[in-house]
């Protein structure tokens, strides 16, 4: 970014260069059936259009059904192109290959769906008492 000749430097002008601090945020976790969850998350963008984040799920009450879970990221993220985070988990059974991918055509700050195992969609009945799901990585702001 270039500052022009008597261009007035702002906050927001600053913003743009350096980004913002970290700064916590809670996901809203979607597709868990019964499940009750915790969500903490930390980010902050870096620049203009670029954030970063982690986030941990602690599952406190078992969920159920087939729907796919989803969850949300802090900012809405550009739907230009997929954007796939990767994830772990610990307790109860193992979710290898555990990560989270946004698609072109979905809208918002959802994440349209959490898999593991290569192509297997995490629903609701995979939400175990005690599970905790970590997930991080980097996007582009829409």
């Amino acid at each position: 970014m270039l500052i022009a000749a008597g261009q007035r430097i702002t906050a927001a002008l600053l913003r743009g260069i350096y980004g913002t601090d970290w700064d916590d945020w809670t996901s809203t976790i979607g597709g868990g059936g019964s499940a009750v969850t915790t969500s903490t998350g930390r980010w902050r963008r870096i620049g203009e259009k670029t954030v970063a984040f982690t986030l941990n799920i602690s599952v406190t009450t078992a969920g159920s059904g087939g729907s796919t879970v989803t969850w949300t990221l802090p900012t809405a993220p550009s739907r230009t192109r997929r954007w796939v985070f990767v994830g772990a988990a610990e307790s109860g059974a193992a979710l290898s290959g555990l990560h989270a991918v946004t698609f072109t055509g979905g809208s918002g700050a959802v994440v349209d769906r959490v898999r593991y195992g290569g192509a297997t969609n995490l629903t609701g009945a995979d939400l175990t008492l005690n599970k905790l799901l970590q997930f991080s990585g980097i996007y582009e702001e829409a």
